[in-house]
Parts: structure tokens; sequence; C-alpha cells
């Protein structure tokens, strides 16, 4: 008898810390749940290719919304991937404000869909958009302008769609290998301007404004104001941007004098290619 009191005491007891329990634990969990939601997000980066509202819009569309688990991630070393970054860290300005250190993945190319332009890295994923930027041309027509972040665009190339974080979506399968074969083209140039600065007192660099494809897949390179290189199909791609780097660095100066087209379809093993001078626009009168 008195053991069954003392089991109904224990269990009573057991009921009641039960109850008052729940409630400090739902309103942790509360807290803990609503209390820590990003609502502001302080950014720095290496490139500065993204924005703060960039980086917070990318959070919220992939549900990365509680600061304190984001941050308790990055310390423990399980950081959630974020498509733009290569590397991040995470700091607490207070629980509803994050502060991101960034390490930015590079845009390589950029191109034309609707009326945006999308960015996208060298695996053809897709990181960045904003709206076309237009002008006037001296007779008052509207004129495309180049892109906020002079990075280089590609024309030419027609696509099914456009989405943020996704793989470029080319209308057929050539379209897509040659944009991302002439991105890695734009890394052996790098390479190689890399090599040719050794020797001189500046860096060397290639401003590339746009590359044009045509119908047949024939890559031509717009850069400055008047220089064009004609590479043809995307075969050696690599060696031509070579064998371009030792002219330009050794001739930039007459190349980029007037304005016309290097020819470099094939690879010409003494270096002597062509270059054709456009003509001259004769004004009517």
């Amino acid at each position: 008898m008195v053991s069954r009191r003392k089991r109904k005491r224990k269990l009573k007891k057991f009921l009641r810390n039960i109850l008052i329990a729940l409630p400090v634990a739902a309103g942790i969990f509360l807290l803990l749940y609503f209390g820590f939601r990003i609502k502001t997000v302080s950014y720095a980066s290496d490139l500065n290719q993204f924005q703060a509202a960039e980086v917070q819009s990318y959070l919220k569309s992939h549900k990365i919304e509680n600061s304190l688990w984001f941050w308790f991630r990055d310390i423990i070393g399980l950081e959630k991937k974020i498509d733009i970054f290569d590397g991040y860290s995470v700091s607490l300005s207070s629980p509803v404000k994050v502060k991101i250190t960034a390490q930015e993945k590079r845009l390589r190319g950029s191109f034309i869909y609707g009326e945006n332009e999308y960015y996208f890295d060298s695996s053809g994923k897709i990181l960045k958009t904003e709206p076309c930027s237009y002008g006037k041309t001296k007779k008052g027509k509207k004129k495309l302008l180049d892109n906020s972040l002079e990075i280089c665009r590609f024309n030419g190339i027609s696509f099914h769609s456009a989405a943020l974080y996704k793989q470029l979506d080319t209308v057929d399968k050539e379209g897509k290998e040659t944009i991302l074969h002439m991105v890695e083209a734009f890394d052996e140039m790098e390479i190689a301007l890399d090599k040719a600065s050794e020797d001189k007192a500046d860096q060397m660099s290639v401003p590339v404004k746009k590359i044009a494809v045509s119908e047949n897949y024939e890559i031509t390179m717009y850069i400055g104001k008047g220089l064009k290189v004609a590479f043809g199909k995307d075969n050696q791609l690599k060696e031509k941007m070579d064998a371009f780097v030792d002219i330009y660095s050794s001739a930039k100066a007459q190349l980029t004098a007037s304005s016309g087209t290097l020819q470099m379809q094939w690879l010409i093993a003494d270096g002597s290619y062509t270059f054709i001078k456009d003509e001259k626009k004769t004004e009517k009168k």
C-alpha cells in the first residue's frame, strides 16, 4: 500500500516536471528559431562582384535563415555550400545580423537573355543577373551598353532559358561547349600574359569586350575599341591564344593603333598571321 502511494507521488512529480519543462523547451525553441532569423547581412569580399542584397537573397532562396545555426556550422567546419563563393567565414553581429567575409567565385562571361544580362562561372553555372543597361547613339537610337562589371559578353549563341544557379541552357550542346572552351582559353591567356609581363615594367592585360560566335560556331574576340581576333572554330584554341599573346605583347601599339582583324583561324608555325585593317567609312555628302 505504501509503495503504491510512493509510485503515485513519483508519477505526479514526473508529470508536473514534464508540464513545466515543455513550455520552457517550447520557449527556448521559439527564441532560437524566431529570435535568430537573418534580417541583415554585412558583406565583404575579394572581387566585389556581388552586393550584400544579392548575398541575402541567395541565403533566403536556399533556406539559410537561422543566424545561430549558420554561424555554428561555420565554426565547426560544416559550413553550408554557397554557389557564389569559393570560401567564406561568418560572424554574428547580433541575433538578426551576420557578417560574411567571402572569396567569390570569379565570373567568367555573360550573355543577354530577354532584358537581363546573366553572368556565369568557369563551370557554366549562372551566378548573377542584372537588367540590361541602354544608352543612345549620336543619332538618338537605342544602344546596349557594356555591362557594369566589365566582363566579356558572349553574343550569337541561343538559349532555351536562363535562371540563377542553373547551368547554361543553350539551344544545342555545341553552343555551351564553345563558351566553356573560350573560358578555358581565357585562363590560358592570363597565364601567358603573366609570363610575358615578367620582363616588363607593368602587368599586361587584354581588355576583351565581347566574344561573337557565328552560326557555324566560329569565334571572334573583340578587344578595346577596334581590334578583332578571328579564331575560327574552337579547335586548338589554347594554342591559338598562346600565339595571340606572343603577338599582342610584342606589337600591342601597332595592333591597337587602328581598327582591324587579326586572322588566326589556323595555327601558323612561324607566327606570320595577317592583320586586315577595317575600311574607313566615307561620309555621304
